[in-house]
This record gives C-alpha cells, structure tokens and sequence, in this order.
C-alpha cells in the first residue's frame, strides 16, 4: 500500500480524512509512511458508520479543510470504509468546487464497491443518498491486509456486496468462486479476497462503463438497493450494516421473481442459499415492513412514478421492471424460509 499511495499522491500536498478506528489499528502509522509527517492540522479523524453521512459531518469536514488551508491543487486522502468514502468523497466534491480525492478502503464493501465508480453522498432524514455528486477518485489504493482487523459481521456485510456483482456477471463465474471458497472468505483469507475484490471490481466497472453517471436510473447494480435503502431509512441507519440491508433486498428481489415467474424457484433458492452461507439475512423484520414501504413510495416520487425494481432471472441476468405490486413486495419482505 505504501509505494502506491506515495506515487498517487506524488507532488500534491496530501490532507488525511480518516476512521478514528482504522488509524489508530496500525493503518495511520504506514500512511504517514507513504506521505511524510503531517502536522495535526492536516489529519481530521471521525468516528465512522452510517450515521456519519449527515450534513452536520460534511460540514464539519469542510470546515476543517478551509481551517487548514486546503487549496484547489491538494489531495484529499480518505481512509476508512464506505461510509467515510461517501462522505469524504462529496466533501472534495463541494469544496472550491471540487479538489481531487484518493481513497484508501478499509472495508471488504468499501474496496469492492463504495469506493468505486464516483458516486459520493450523504443521507437526510427522509432518503439515504439524498444529497450527493458524482467525483471521481483520482486513485484508489486498495490492499487487502487492511482487512485483517475486521468483524466477522462487517465481512459478511462487505462479501454481500460482492454477491450483488456476481449476479450480473454473465459467466457466473464470481457467483461460483463465492459459493466454493466461502469458508475461505470468511476467514479473510488474502489470496481469496484479492480474487473476489478484483473480480468484483472488474465486473462493475465494465458494467459502469456506459453510463458512469448514471443517466439511466435502470441500472442492474441497484439489485437488492431499493429495499435495502428503504430498509436502512425506515431503520433510521441503526440496527443493519448496509451489505445486511442490501442481502434482504436481494432476497426479496429473488422471492419477488419467483412469485412473478420471472424465475423459477431453484435460482431463488440459490441466492437465498449463498446469501445464507455467509451468514446475511434474508426478510424484513415485521415491524419495520410499513416504514419500508412508505420508503418505497418516496423513491417512486423521485423516479417519475416508477419503482425501476431490478430482479434475477437467472444467475448472471438481471432484468428491471418499471414497477412492481407492493403487495407482491410485501409478500416477498414477508416470507421467512431461507431456502
């Protein structure tokens, strides 16, 4: 991680946005490493989570960039996983009108994903992702050993990610080495994670590659999303890691499509069955299905009237539908069997 981090900074002058937690693991110390001191006055630590995505935190951070001097022509070095890369991603994005960001992943999601592809945000009240701007990194330096430290939860949460991306994966190849090599995963087994990390990346670049700022809304990386943010927000962002939210919604996107007929029970129970192994789970608690719901109708509010509801076929073909009936959805959240 270190010789690259120092060539993508190279001659800017580097500013660090990092996960108290992480910097404090032994990660900050082979960061400065890479960049040479840094005075305190260039280093800001947060205490990460979803919760951070707030408007209070992006001000907070751009306050401390202006405190401290930051110029168009400096970088932005975000360290910690997805949350912190939303967030510190729309922070460079609004600051002067945009300075250029690395992120430095820390998470299974945030390497595979979240620090992928540009997409930058923060929630509101009403909507997660409600504000946000597309930025692209001028690099990301990702190195699996930084996973080392994790939670056997947050590594579940963060291969669930993973899965959304196998299953538009033509081949099924990903789909395959997830099934076969889960105890590995688990276990954060390096070589392992390099291969589904690289594959997962590879496979959402190819599939961001058209359209990299999202012009179209029926994109089949939102698989498992629309419930899986609805979740998140009826929730109020406390009880799920989004890689949990995001399983339920693949979950009930593959019921939804068995229910519909667009698939046939045995792809359902393949992806109830994967989702399993890797300890994720599968429906929406009963308490919070209304909340979701009313989540749902807000986002068909900000789609012109259309859910735009992305549902398996088989694996590695993925097919959205303009709408879906909430009832049907409601069955789906509903149902309890695992596989």
């Amino acid at each position: 991680m270190e010789r690259d981090l120092c060539q993508q900074v190279a001659d800017a002058r580097p500013f660090v946005l990092a996960d108290r937690a992480v910097w404090g693991n032994g990660t900050g110390a082979r960061v400065l490493s890479a960049l040479g001191p840094l005075d305190d006055s260039r280093q800001h630590l947060l205490t990460a989570g979803e919760g951070i995505k707030s408007i209070d935190a992006w001000r907070g951070v751009v306050e401390w960039m202006q405190d401290a001097g930051m110029r168009r022509h400096d970088v932005l070095v975000i360290v910690g996983g997805g949350s912190l890369t939303d967030l510190g991603g729309f922070a460079a994005a609004t600051y002067l009108r945009g300075v250029p960001y690395i992120n430095v992943p820390t998470t299974i999601l945030s390497q595979a994903d979240a620090a992928i592809g540009g997409k930058t945000a923060i929630n509101s009240p009403a909507a997660k992702n409600a504000l946000g701007a597309f930025h692209h990194p001028v690099g990301v330096v990702t190195d699996v050993t930084l996973l080392e430290t994790l939670e056997r939860r947050d590594v579940s949460a963060g291969l669930a990610e993973c899965i959304k991306v196998s299953a538009a994966q033509r081949s099924g190849a990903l789909f395959a080495y997830l099934t076969e090599h889960a105890e590995l995963l688990l276990a954060k087994d390096g070589p392992s994670l390099m291969d589904v990390i690289g594959a997962a990346v590879e496979e959402k670049l190819r599939l961001l590659a058209d359209d990299p700022f999202e012009t179209d809304l029926a994109r089949v990386l939102n698989f498992g999303h629309s419930v899986g943010h609805a979740l998140e927000s009826a929730d109020q962002y406390r009880n799920w890691r989004h890689g949990e939210a995001v399983a339920i919604g693949m979950a009930t996107a593959a019921r939804t499509s068995a229910l519909l007929g667009i698939s046939d029970r045995e792809t359902c129970r393949a992806f109830l069955r994967l989702l399993t192994r890797y300890g994720l789970p599968l429906s929406v608690p009963d308490a919070l299905i209304d909340a979701v719901v009313e989540h749902l109708d807000g986002i068909r509010r900000v789609r012109g009237g259309k859910l735009r509801y992305v549902l398996p076929r088989t694996v590695g073909e993925l097919v959205v539908l303009d709408e879906v009936d909430t009832e049907v959805l409601v069955r789906a959240m509903r149902e309890r069997a695992a596989a």
